[in-house]
């Protein structure tokens, strides 16, 4: 089962909605304390539960949409910002259908004619259905923020979701009225998406493509005991902590449990250890601005010598040797 990061913000936006940050993780069968952990994890059943808990304290659309068009909100997480500093929308929603799946387990489906661009939003696991007011959070986010980006009122061809939104605050913002029917669905003319962004920011997405590359093909997301364990190792490391008791905790078990889940996929915790130290130490190394000393750290090495020991023993080459094979090829 696949854990995603949630974004501490959360808890501001909670508080500034007026709501009860303890009681909506009460409803939502959560730890009270999940804000207060340095990295907070759900699985996709549990962030959709606290959607839904979120939406069991009558929380009006006129609030959603005042909430999701905030200034600043597309630096809520890094795949929106992300997609915030792509060159046009088409690109935007490229983005985010690539690397949204990595923090909340939503799917976004993408289908091009010669005259529009749809986009579905569908859970990826099939027996969930995402709740209403992430639907509603999702587009509302999207169009403003293809319009903010744009400098262009940019309405949808066709709105579409599962849920009723009869709402004239939410017809008068989309610009189109949302009809009722089996898909979540947002279709745009063609040559709206094509309408050059003027956040367009190739540095910043340079900054975060690296982090989001690495978790979506290089840490090998899966579900998998072993997988969850990379995953609380990846976030952990960069905070120098890398004891089994350290993921334990992460995962709400025991280390006991944790060393006889890993022994029946024929594993151990020092061997996921070292792949995840692996993994991310050739991944810091195509960075050529960061040195032998500083990658060590970000592993959570002791000391350098460490380090090299290990490298060598994984690639059978010295850092510097390995630096200088890449540039060859």
């Amino acid at each position: 089962m696949r854990h995603y990061p949630v974004e501490k913000k959360f808890e501001q936006i909670l508080t500034l909605a007026g709501l009860p940050v303890k009681e909506v993780l009460q409803r939502a069968n959560l730890s009270l304390e999940l804000f207060n952990s340095e990295n907070p994890v759900l699985t996709t059943e549990e962030y959709f539960n606290f959607m839904k808990a979120i939406e069991s304290f009558s929380v009006s659309d006129e609030l959603v949409l005042q909430l999701s068009t905030a200034d600043s909100i597309e630096t809520f997480s890094p795949p929106a910002f992300a997609a915030y500093c792509s060159k046009n929308a088409l690109h935007c929603l490229l983005r985010m259908a690539e690397y949204e799946a990595l923090f909340c387990g939503i799917d976004f489906n993408i289908e091009e004619t010669d005259d529009t661009i749809s986009l579905e939003i569908k859970a990826m696991d099939s027996e969930l259905v995402v709740p209403r007011l992430l639907i509603l959070i999702k587009m509302i986010f999207i169009v403003h923020m293809i319009r903010k980006a744009s400098n262009t009122m940019v309405i949808p061809n066709s709105l579409m979701t599962q849920y009723s939104m009869e709402v004239p605050e939410l017809q008068s913002f989309f610009g189109i009225p949302i009809a009722l029917g089996k898909k979540n669905q947002i279709v745009f003319k063609k040559e709206d998406m094509l309408l050059p962004f003027l956040s367009e920011n190739e540095s910043m997405w340079t900054y975060f493509e690296p982090e989001l590359t690495r978790r979506k093909q290089e840490l090998d997301l899966d579900e998998s005991f072993s997988g969850q364990v990379r995953n609380c190792l990846v976030e952990l490391l960069a905070g120098g902590e890398s004891s089994i008791l350290a993921v334990a905790k992460r995962l709400s078990i025991s280390t006991r449990t944790l060393q006889r889940k890993l022994q029946q996929e024929g594993t151990n915790f020092q061997q996921q250890l070292n792949h995840t130290r692996e993994l991310l130490a050739k991944n810091y190394i195509k960075d050529q601005q960061l040195n032998v000393e500083e990658i060590a750290f970000l592993l959570g090495y002791q000391d350098v010598s460490s380090f090299q020991r290990a490298f060598a023993i994984w690639t059978g080459k010295s850092v510097s040797e390995y630096r200088k094979g890449m540039k060859e090829a």
